[in-house]
């Protein structure tokens, strides 16, 4: 009973609810989700989720393009941070990206469609300017002011995901996605007893995404 029971279920969900065919078709959708980033970033700051927005384009029933844009919500760590700011009030660290790429369907005339899709992103991290209190060459605090030096990086991207088409012309999705970025600045500070201060290092950036998203089609 279980089994046939089981077998029916995978049968609805692979059965199209109208026959979807993505060739020439828009799509438009909301995201909201979470930004888990790896490494000596993550001592420094915690991720607060994201929101984002996309725009997709069917090139045939299995291949689409797509355009997005995030905003990243961080809070710093106040521990690795509690000399930086010590008598003004803590700037934030939020910060955007977009990202352009192609999706295979796997199922695309399916009620619910797995994918695949690679990316290339396009981050602008918040980099603050550093100030040397005592003058002695090192930035013993951070100032509130972005730093005009510091330029957006590049990564790339690889999602696995489903989609589920409620009608023809909405679907619900849920994304699970890995990252790399490229020379990101990720905030440091010295850790020796004598000496305290911070500064920005250069590193390959690693992180995972949990995404859900409702489009619509056009």
């Amino acid at each position: 009973m279980r089994k046939t029971l089981g077998l029916l279920l995978v049968l609805a969900l692979l059965s199209p609810a109208v026959a979807i065919d993505k060739t020439g078709l828009f799509s438009f959708g909301a995201r909201a989700g979470f930004w888990i980033p790896f490494g000596e970033y993550y001592e420094a700051m915690t991720s607060e989720g994201l929101l984002g927005a996309n725009i997709g384009f069917g090139l045939s029933e299995a291949w689409s393009i797509f355009l997005r844009g995030e905003y990243i919500f961080n809070t710093q760590n106040d521990d690795y941070f509690n000399s930086a700011y010590p008598d003004r009030g803590k700037p934030g660290f939020d910060f955007w990206n977009a990202s352009m790429g192609v999706r295979w369907n796997l199922t695309p005339r399916a009620r619910f469609d797995p994918f695949v899709q690679i990316g290339g992103s396009y981050y602008a991290p918040a980099v603050y300017t550093g100030i040397d209190t005592d003058e002695d060459g090192f930035f013993e605090e951070l100032s509130d002011q972005l730093d005009p030096d510091v330029e957006a990086v590049f990564g790339a991207n690889f999602t696995i995901g489903g989609e589920f088409f409620t009608e023809a012309s909405m679907s619900l999705e849920l994304e699970l996605g890995y990252g790399v970025l490229f020379d990101y600045p990720v905030p440091r500070r010295n850790t020796t007893d004598d000496l305290r201060y911070y500064y920005y290092e250069n590193q390959t950036l690693h992180l995972m995404n949990i995404v859900f998203g409702v489009n619509l089609y056009l």
